[in-house]
């Protein structure tokens, strides 16, 4: 992370980069955009002004300035996309050039520039089926196979056969060859998989690497709760509701901030709030999980990040019900009594989802 003096420095060559982007090489707007995503220093002006230089387009003056994107090399295509992603500037029109540019010369691309372009397009939430088709087919050489395949599953997208592919390739590796980190992002690659049926039942990693790879996800516990989850599991204990607090869903390995859970005879919770949770009865539910989401689950535009919607949707596929409590609607409640309304709408709301889908079962 900067220090103030390294941001007051980034600060000022971003001054006086932003009227001199045209002056740059290919490598130097690559550089430039990249140092400011790793240093964390935001730069949306300088960003915007980079992608207008390499994708060109129409100038103030009715002119066209031709794209610049063909004078990159693939490492430059790769750590352009990454370093947008990594900042979290959307623009849609440098995004579309660097996947058709990279597209056209993806046999060139390294296993790290591979990794990089799929973690990008991911986690941006673009994910391009034309792209990544072409990215599967190189996947066989990868090294960065963890990676690229959570890439892949976080994006919501897999092209027919990757995943045989993937756990083809990491048989091969074998266990050694993955980080923890590695492991949990192919647990992850795994879940979507098996979650979501996108191969056969006899398509799957040795069971010792299988295993290693959710020992490595559940592992990954957070060092402590945030003050907003305290506060929320707070106002639930005043609303007589039992839950519990940063539970590891044994199934599928996720940490989540509050559960809600039946007792063995599968009963909810009585008290304030029995009436809204009713409907999760009714339906049959593992149980209510109550996310309570800080700035880092969200786009700057306040949407859910793929990685953050992905661990939704693999624990609504395993039947649990999910529901988000965001950092700006508690952020402006400063009464308990307000605090503890919104939590009874949140819950009811989820007992009404979970009688709902229970009928159309």
């Amino acid at each position: 992370t900067a220090g103030f003096a390294s941001r007051a420095l980034f600060h000022a060559i971003a001054h006086e980069a932003f009227p001199r982007v045209a002056e740059f090489t290919s490598q130097g707007l690559a550089n430039l955009v990249w140092a400011f995503a790793k240093a964390g220093v935001p730069a949306e002006g300088l960003f915007g002004a980079v992608a207008r230089e390499a994708a060109g387009g129409a100038t103030v003056g009715g002119g066209h300035r031709p794209s610049r994107l063909r004078q990159f090399t693939t490492q430059e295509l790769a750590n352009t996309a990454f370093a947008f992603a990594r900042a979290d500037v959307a623009d849609e029109r440098l995004s579309a050039a660097i996947a058709s540019e990279s597209l056209a010369r993806i046999a060139h691309f390294n296993e790290q520039e591979l990794a990089n372009t799929a973690w990008a397009f991911a986690t941006a939430g673009m994910p391009r089926a034309d792209l990544f088709n072409a990215i599967a087919a190189a996947i066989a050489a990868a090294s960065d196979l963890a990676n690229m395949a959570w890439s892949f599953a976080v994006s919501n997208w897999l092209a027919p056969g990757f995943a045989e592919v993937v756990f083809r390739r990491a048989a091969e590796l074998g266990n050694w060859a993955f980080t923890p980190e590695e492991r949990s992002a192919m647990h992850q690659f795994m879940l979507s998989v098996r979650l979501e049926r996108l191969a056969g039942p006899d398509c799957q990693v040795p069971s010792d690497l299988a295993a290693e790879c959710a020992e490595a996800m559940q592992l990954q516990a957070p060092l402590h709760s945030s003050q907003l989850h305290l506060d929320v599991s707070a106002q639930l204990r005043r609303l007589a509701v039992p839950h519990v607090n940063e539970l590891c869903v044994p199934e599928l390995g996720y940490h989540v901030d509050i559960a809600i859970v039946p007792d063995d005879q599968g009963r909810l919770p009585v008290g304030p709030a029995a009436d809204a949770l009713q409907g999760l009865r009714a339906a049959g539910s593992q149980g209510l999980i109550i996310e309570v989401n800080g700035p880092s689950h969200y786009d700057v535009n306040r949407r859910t990040r793929p990685e953050s919607a992905m661990k939704v949707r693999h624990l609504e596929l395993s039947g649990w019900r999910v529901v988000e409590v965001p950092w700006w609607d508690w952020s402006v409640m400063r009464d308990s009594r307000v605090k503890q309304q919104y939590l009874l709408r949140l819950l009811r709301q989820a007992g009404t989802a979970g009688a709902t889908a229970g009928g159309d079962g």
